[in-house]
């Protein structure tokens, strides 16, 4: 029963353009063929008035020439007015609001990294009639359809946020066999709308992969605690406890050789002692506890100043509340790894360590008047190292060339107590 009603439907909406078109081309081969008589009557001065020179008798050549000029004329008007005509009838996909509309809705199940650009390449192609649609990401990967033409091709760049995304190319379109260029303003909207949606896609990736990098380094960090605390402090407490039990046998029959058995299990308690030392000092820095944030980070400018280098530490100018435990890790990490880079890399004779809080958040940057970025590097370790640990707390941290030169390195991070007063 389906398909008994959409036969005639689809009969319909194919022979009503072409109804359409020809009556209007009709229309217009009459308005021309009149308004060409009209124009030889005023050429030849015939009157209106005057009833007796009216020429409303056949003209001969001049008719026939008339005519064949006014059909004539119908063939650009047909090439011109066709492809509207069905662009119209196929449900007005010049609407920047029903196109995008259609788009979003072919997008709606394919919202993965992967599987996003070739949904879009497809429903753009089929929604506007192209014979070529390509997307082409920031990393330079490719989804396309369609067989490229020879012809230039429409770019789009998109972006969000001045932040690149990749190139939208399109083919012309092609309505009722004809070409027909595409609206500038759906140009615009569509670029904007594929562009929010890359974006959100990205960050939604990027959120599942520091998810798993977060899962990841917790059970790395835990299976590497696990075999210090099972291969290291465990057998050394162990050989300890025997020691000790040794130790006390010998104290009644040879007190020499008890104490030269204590004096040995004095030094590996000292060993023992250093170990956890080291593995306390891999789970948080020491110098946070003992000092606070404000106090270790000043001692790390301290330490990282040489003669050739001068490290400027600059502190809020109001007291906060305590900062959570994962901030202070974070905002003492990323300054060590910044200021390691300045004294290794950057040939600085200075270098600017401040902190401050605004809109809620805490802001760290780390300035130096050194070499700066060199052209179209690419982020090694360290600043990867960098970002991830801002973006695991919720953070953001931006790397730039410094004023008049240098490096600028921005970090910042929100915090639960609210807007500072």
């Amino acid at each position: 029963m389906t398909k008994t009603v959409a036969r005639p439907r689809l009969r319909l909406n194919r022979l009503l353009p072409a109804l359409v078109l020809v009556i209007l081309l009709i229309f217009w081969w009459a308005l021309a063929y009149n308004l060409l008589v009209a124009g030889w009557w005023l050429f030849k001065g015939y009157s209106f008035e005057d009833e007796a020179s009216n020429p409303y008798v056949w003209n001969g050549v001049a008719d026939w020439v008339f005519m064949i000029l006014a059909l004539i004329s119908v063939w650009p008007v047909q090439r011109w007015l066709g492809p509207r005509i069905a662009l119209l009838a196929e449900d007005g996909s010049d609407n920047p609001y029903a196109v995008i509309s259609r788009v979003l809705t072919d997008m709606d199940t394919e919202l993965t990294a992967e599987t996003l650009p070739p949904a879009i390449v497809r429903s753009l192609a089929e929604t506007l009639n192209l014979s070529y649609v390509a997307l082409e990401n920031e990393d330079g990967s490719l989804a396309e359809t369609g067989s490229r033409p020879h012809a230039p091709l429409v770019s789009l760049p998109l972006s969000y946020h001045q932040q690149p995304l990749g190139e939208l190319r399109l083919a012309t379109r092609i309505v009722a066999g004809a070409p027909l260029p595409i609206d500038g303003r759906l140009l615009g909207d569509l670029a904007r709308q594929i562009s929010l949606t890359l974006y959100a896609t990205r960050l939604s990736s990027e959120l599942q992969d520091s998810r798993h990098r977060i899962v990841t380094a917790r059970e790395e960090g835990q299976r590497l605690l696990r075999r210090d605390l099972h291969d290291g402090l465990g057998p050394a407490l162990a050989t300890m406890t025997m020691q000790a039990d040794t130790a006390r046998d010998l104290l009644r029959h040879d007190p020499a050789a008890a104490d030269r058995l204590l004096t040995e299990l004095a030094d590996e308690a000292q060993a023992t002692v250093a170990e956890v030392r080291r593995i306390v000092h891999g789970l948080r820095p020491p110098a946070l506890d003992e000092l606070g944030l404000f106090g270790a980070l000043g001692v790390l400018a301290e330490g990282i100043a040489t003669p050739d280098l001068s490290v400027t530490f600059r502190l809020p100018e109001r007291q906060q509340p305590p900062l959570p435990a994962a901030v202070e890790v974070a905002v003492y990490r990323i300054a060590q790894e910044a200021l390691t880079n300045i004294r290794r890399h950057a040939q600085a004779h200075s270098a600017i360590l401040s902190l401050w809080f605004d809109n809620g958040g805490l802001r760290l940057e780390v300035t130096d008047d050194g070499i700066g970025l060199p052209p179209e590097s690419r982020p090694g370790m360290g600043l990867t190292t960098m970002r991830e640990r801002a973006e695991e707390i919720g953070g953001t941290l931006m790397v730039q060339n410094n004023r008049p030169k240098g490096t600028c390195i921005t970090a910042r991070f929100p915090l639960e107590f609210g807007e500072t007063s």
